[in-house]
């Protein structure tokens, strides 16, 4: 009888020792993982813009700079942009902004939405004519008098989006409904057989080239 309880207390210490050392083992491999996942979790956005390399390779001079008087704008080519008249004619008035001899008239439409129209100060006529970009537009359009590039939601004007994400984390700024999933498009304007259209050359996430 007494063997019989001295065997009983041997083996529930053996069971004992047993369990704690399966679940040191198990324990330490979870913390291990746990860990990792915590340093994914926790690590800071590092991007490289993959448009760079492609900019560096496209002469993006303006051909002609036009200083005179801008002719009165042609509604011709797009009738349908007399529903924005007013500002295209007061933006064009002032004289080209882009590529030389080009006016880019803007107007906003809604969040996250931006209209414009590219107009040929030479001729009056119009060129490009977008009534909205819906749901895509954060900074806006950028583009200036020396350049036929033309850029949505440039790097240069995203100063104020970076401030407010810096610090968070890569899951942070995806749960936290940041703008990450928007684009930075790059255009340029080509000039051909009396035509003028914009070439979209490089496509990237609003976010790259900016950590």
């Amino acid at each position: 009888m007494f063997l019989l309880l001295i065997m009983k207390i041997i083996r529930s210490c053996l069971l004992l020792i047993l369990a704690t050392i399966i679940s040191f083992y198990f324990g330490a491999k979870y913390s291990k993982f746990v860990g990792i996942e915590s340093q994914i979790v926790s690590s800071k956005l590092s991007s490289i813009s993959v448009c760079d390399e492609v900019l560096s390779k496209v002469d993006s001079s303006a051909v002609e700079i036009f200083s005179e008087k801008p002719a009165s704008v042609n509604f011709d080519s797009f009738p349908e942009a007399k529903l924005f008249s007013t500002t295209i004619m007061h933006q064009s008035a002032d004289g080209p902004n882009f590529a030389g001899h080009y006016t880019v008239a803007t107007w906003g439409c809604g969040t996250e939405c931006q209209g414009f129209a590219i107009v040929d100060a030479i001729s009056g006529g119009i060129v490009i004519y977008e009534p909205s970009i819906d749901h895509q537009v954060s900074e806006g359009l950028s583009f200036n008098l020396n350049s036929n590039l033309l850029v949505l939601n440039p790097k240069s004007d995203n100063q104020r989006y970076l401030d407010s994400i810096k610090g968070n984390s890569v899951s942070e700024i995806v749960i936290n409904g940041y703008e990450a999933h928007k684009a930075r498009i790059y255009y340029q304007l080509i000039e051909k057989n009396d035509e003028a259209y914009l070439h979209e050359l490089c496509v990237e996430n609003i976010l790259d080239g900016q950590f």
